[in-house]
């Protein structure tokens, strides 16, 4: 599943919302994976069950500067920090990752492999999402609703505020032109009698003016 979110106003505060979101659903899956290390180390082989097996997570991060400098790390803390100075940014890329092995339909082995994928592309004037999945469908659309959700629920980028700018900037525009030509008016008018013959004539008449 992707898509690519156009006409949103995508702040850092929501980048870093969805950030925290996918620390908490990584660190979802590692308490899974631990309870079941633990439940399982000291088992003879023949008597350990697994319901998730040799699982595996991770989430990196990837800040492209302006200056064309490209930095990636997998720690939150690092990532939050080096969001400090947004004017420098060009791009973020956030990634996360996580597999995990479980008993297929007729097998009495943790051989049927499962992923959960999901990737996210934050740029000036637009964002991608893409959620990947293998035998993991009902997860991944739940991820993917959620996240899309965190994107949707920001203002439009042309609201109404940025749709009127235009209007609001010609009735300005507008506006001066008519107190710069009024002011020349009365300039014109009080030195009529300096004027060329022609000219004062054209001031006199109301369907020129």
């Amino acid at each position: 599943m992707d898509n690519k979110v156009l006409n949103k106003q995508i702040p850092l505060e929501t980048i870093v919302k969805i950030a925290d979101y996918l620390e908490d659903y990584k660190e979802n899956y590692d308490k899974k994976f631990e309870l079941e290390i633990n439940k399982n180390k000291n088992l003879p082989f023949s008597e350990k069950k697994w319901e998730y097996e040799n699982g595996s997570t991770t989430i990196n991060y990837t800040i492209e500067l302006k200056n064309g400098k490209t930095m990636k790390e997998s720690n939150y803390n690092w990532f939050v920090t080096n969001l400090n100075n947004p004017k420098g940014i060009q791009s973020i890329y956030i990634s996360m990752y996580v597999s995990f092995f479980t008993k297929g339909a007729n097998s009495t082995m943790n051989d049927l492999y499962n992923k959960i994928e999901a990737t996210l592309y934050f740029r000036e004037r637009d964002c991608s999402i893409d959620v990947n999945t293998t035998n993991q469908e009902s997860q991944a659309h739940n991820l993917y609703s959620t996240l899309m959700n965190i994107l949707e629920d920001n203002k439009d980028r042309y609201d109404k505020t940025m749709k009127h700018v235009g209007i609001r900037t010609q009735c300005f525009t507008i506006s001066i032109g008519l107190i710069l030509s009024y002011i020349l008016f009365i300039a014109l008018k009080i030195n009529a009698d300096k004027l060329p013959e022609l000219l004062s004539m054209y001031l006199n008449n109301k369907y020129i003016l």
